[in-house]
């Protein structure tokens, strides 16, 4: 009988070691754990967003991920101000270049 006692309190383990380990634990789970599913939703509220180039819907426009650089693709046809600069000649920060200074190299 006294051979049961102590193998119990064996596989109890001490007390305050139990409860050390429990604690770490608890501190430690929101750290690594997985992260809270989201909503299903989601894809819904990024349809309702607005282009940040032309404005319109999100939905309107496809996202080219095939390259290295993400690609943006407006189907909304180019109301020409926020794009005249596009064959400009550009300096090595990828700015457009002023006009009527020289270039320097």
């Amino acid at each position: 009988m006294v051979q049961h006692k102590k193998a119990q309190e064996k596989a109890q383990g001490s007390g305050s070691r139990t409860h050390l380990f429990e604690w770490v634990e608890d501190k430690l789970r929101p750290i690594f754990d997985s992260p809270p599913v989201g909503s299903y939703e989601a894809e819904h509220a990024v349809n309702l967003q607005e282009c940040p180039i032309c404005g319109h819907s999100m939905r309107e426009h496809t996202i080219d991920h095939s390259v290295a650089n993400t690609i943006l693709v407006c189907p909304v046809p180019h109301p020409g101000a926020w794009d005249r600069d596009a064959f400009e000649p550009v300096n090595e920060f990828g700015m457009v270049r002023g006009r009527g200074r020289p270039a320097t190299e």
